[in-house]
């Protein structure tokens, strides 16, 4: 008891009278107070939740209570992200494009598609897929194409075959 009182705190602001490491050796008289330490953080790790699930896990499969171990398991994982929102029509796209380069937004129908290609590759942290071309050069006194698209977009009322993909410019 003389141990555990002298390695608390008082109060928020107080400090311990002793270590605890000095008061093993001191006064518990551990011949090994640095063994002892090791074995109070191992304990310690083995009553984290997650290392106490998967020992749970464990022993329910020694047990043959696989499906129960498996519902263990599946506490661990982490939360599936719930997709933000369902994947744009691809009819609904091209009108949209077509309508921007009609309205002489290139530009702008470029940045639409790099953030609509943007979300269907979620899984590569939303950025958009590598270019599948380098961008066409720009000669002085020639405007650049529109950002994030190779080339000019079809005349509006041009047949866009559909799932036919616009590839972004590299850097836009």
């Amino acid at each position: 008891m003389l141990a555990l009182a002298l390695t608390q705190k008082r109060g928020p602001e107080d400090i311990p009278l002793m270590a605890k490491a000095t008061a093993r050796e001191r006064i518990l008289l551990l011949q090994d107070p640095d063994s002892e330490e090791d074995k109070v953080l191992a304990e310690m790790g083995q009553a984290l939740p997650p290392i106490m699930a998967a020992n749970i896990a464990a022993a329910l499969k020694r047990r043959g209570e696989d499906e129960l171990a498996e519902q263990v398991m599946l506490l661990l994982r982490p939360p599936q992200p719930k997709p933000s929102s369902p994947p744009l029509p691809p009819e609904l796209i091209k009108a949209v494009v077509e309508a921007l380069v009609a309205a002489g937004q290139g530009q702008l129908a470029g940045v639409f598609v790099q953030f609509v290609m943007g979300q269907a590759t979620q899984g590569n942290g939303g950025a958009p897929p590598a270019p599948s071309a380098a961008p066409s050069e720009v000669q002085p006194g020639q405007a650049p194409p529109p950002s994030g698209m190779i080339g000019a977009m079809p005349p509006p009322g041009a047949a866009m075959t559909e799932g036919a993909p616009i590839a972004p410019v590299a850097g836009a």
